[in-house]
């Protein structure tokens, strides 16, 4: 993170942001972190924003506007723009299969456009239906630069070290309610010994 008395800026990227388990500890988190940091919050639905309304107050919020598809036709043209779209934070966070294609995109683009690190939490795997190199080789290749991987359960771990082949040292096992184990983790990620720091 370049300035270091600037707050963090985040950007998370899911296929929804409807009020389920995986948005709601997103959230608490936001909330446990409170006005250290800048949210920016991009919803694959663009309509499916139900979780907003559970963001504590004082915790600053913002989708921007204009944010490219996170899925779309396979191909250069598709992931640079999306890599593009990703500059100017300072920690991106995918959330499980629906982002995985701006984790590609981070992972082919990433160093030409200097962009921040890169944090994939995964509580599910991909859909059934999904062909099998996108359920096997995709997330491999989206996940080759990834600072960190979060899973929040045995199988999702087990699904990163053995289906995804993710080395042991990417891969954190951190439960729903550690919300403080969550804010470490992106700590590491900001080059910052706590997060949010004790002062906040």
């Amino acid at each position: 993170m370049t300035g270091a008395a600037r707050k963090p800026h985040l950007l998370h990227l899911f296929g929804d942001f409807d009020a389920g388990p995986v948005q709601r500890r997103a959230v608490a988190v936001m909330n446990h972190c409170g006005p250290a940091a800048t949210h920016a919050i991009i919803s694959a639905a663009p309509a499916a924003l139900a979780a907003r309304s559970l963001i504590a107050r004082g915790v600053k919020v913002h989708n921007p506007f204009g944010f490219p598809p996170l899925s779309g036709p396979m191909g250069v043209r598709h992931w640079q723009v999306l890599a593009r779209a990703m500059r100017g934070f300072d920690l991106i966070l995918t959330y499980d299969h629906a982002a995985l294609d701006a984790a590609l995109a981070h992972a082919l683009f990433g160093p030409m456009h200097r962009l921040a690190p890169l944090i994939h939490h995964i509580a599910d795997s991909a859909p059934a239906a999904a062909p099998w190199w996108r359920r096997v080789w995709g997330p491999r290749l989206a996940l080759a630069r990834a600072s960190a991987v979060i899973v929040a359960s045995p199988q999702a771990e087990r699904l990163a070290l053995d289906h995804w082949a993710q080395p042991r040292a990417r891969v954190q096992l951190i439960g729903d309610t550690d919300v403080a184990g969550y804010a470490q983790c992106y700590a590491s990620a900001l080059g910052l010994d706590e997060f949010p720091p004790a002062s906040h």
